[in-house]
């Protein structure tokens, strides 16, 4: 991407107050890489080639930037105005199943699961034949949290991308 000349320059951070050769018993102190904060600030997703070098640099993303990650990864569109029509449509008949089939304390959850369960089946109407497709949508519901279009947007590329084949 036009920004990867940016990633292979950043030496790999030190933690303040810690000597260049790392921890004082020896080890390499290894510190969150801020490129990603900075890349996404600025307006510019991370290029695939520079997160795979912050992968290889530090071992993992730093948790506060993994959605980022991810959106960069499976290049979400953020169509807030699809999504918000997708809303407008209301609770799927099959969606308001869930809560029988679900005994989740947590009714904002639930509600959550509702809403991005109701999103999907009206997308792709045959996503309501589907059972347990809240399994496969609850993992990117927790990941995403309050951010129910980048979870909408999410499970909807990976079940149209990946995961096709595996309904039919």
């Amino acid at each position: 991407g036009p920004h990867a000349a940016t990633w292979r320059q950043c030496p790999p951070r030190r933690a303040r107050g810690v000597p260049r050769g790392g921890a004082d018993d020896g080890r390499q102190v290894m510190t969150p890489p801020m490129e990603i904060g900075a890349l996404n600030r600025l307006g510019h997703p991370p290029s695939v080639d520079g997160l795979r070098a912050l992968l290889r640099r530090h071992g993992e993303f730093p948790a506060q930037h993994r959605l980022t990650v991810w959106r960069a990864l499976l290049q979400l569109p953020r169509n807030a105005s699809a999504h918000k029509a997708l809303l407008a449509r209301g609770p799927h008949h099959v969606s308001a199943k869930l809560q029988c089939r679900l005994p989740l304390a947590d009714r904002r959850g639930l509600s959550r699961l509702e809403r991005l369960h109701s999103c999907l089946t009206h997308w792709c109407p045959f996503l309501a034949q589907v059972s347990q497709l809240e399994s496969t949508i609850h993992p990117w519901l927790a990941a995403f949290g309050a951010d129910t279009l980048g979870a909408f947007e999410a499970t909807a590329t990976v079940l149209a991308n990946w995961c096709a084949r595996f309904y039919e």
